[in-house]
């Protein structure tokens, strides 16, 4: 089973769905989780995709949401601090939802984290099913701060293993898509054994389990 926080246009959530048996996507944001559950709701694979309007952190009750940019609702972001707010929404834990969703039996494979920078509040309240079934975990580290604050909650949990995806061929767009039409798109995934001081769109992080494998 795989869990996917935060999926704005459900590109990922379907794709995960053709994998798994069962795709758990949470999505705070009101119009977008609308526009999730209308994607999700013409999918084939529908009956194997649930859906929640939830934001996931270390605490439950409701946190403030900004719109930073109107015309991408996936960027929007938890406020903090002083940070004005331009609507309320419900936040819990992963651990507190997924005990009462999971059904018998079933194990979580795979979780996707992208929050714009809530990744580590996220990993905190969802230590006790990353400690019990040691999913590979996928986020997004926006910069160095960011990656540091992220590493040690994983590492703490057991994650041992740090990679990135990246289709690192050459920074300039033009050749970059004319080398995809020639020789198709490829992705290396490359050992992070360095905190990255550059935007990482898609971390891994793979428990000890998996890392002792031949």
């Amino acid at each position: 089973m795989s869990s996917s926080t935060s999926a704005p246009t459900s590109v990922t959530t379907l794709a995960l769905c053709n994998q798994f048996d069962r795709t758990i996507c949470y999505e705070p944001h009101p119009v977008t989780s609308l526009i999730l559950q209308a994607n999700v709701t013409r999918s084939t694979k529908r009956s194997a995709i649930t859906t929640r309007q939830l934001a996931l952190g270390d605490t439950t009750g409701q946190i403030g949401l900004r719109d930073i940019d109107p015309e991408n609702a996936g960027s929007a972001r938890i406020a903090s601090g002083e940070t004005s707010s331009d609507f309320l929404i419900d936040v819990t834990t992963a651990d507190l939802d997924l005990s009462l969703i999971l059904k018998e039996g079933e194990r979580i494979d795979l979780v996707k984290i992208d929050v714009e920078g809530f990744e580590p509040n996220v990993i905190r309240g969802m230590q006790a099913h990353l400690r019990q079934h040691q999913p590979v975990v996928v986020f997004e580290s926006s910069d160095a701060p960011s990656y540091q604050a992220i590493h040690p909650e994983l590492s703490d949990l057991g994650y041992r293993s740090f990679h990135a995806f990246s289709d690192n061929q050459t920074s300039n767009r033009l050749l970059r898509f004319l080398r995809k039409m020639v020789f198709g798109y490829e992705l290396r995934l490359t050992a992070l054994t360095t905190t990255p001081d550059h935007f990482v769109s898609m971390a891994i992080a793979l428990p000890q389990r998996l890392v002792s494998l031949p």
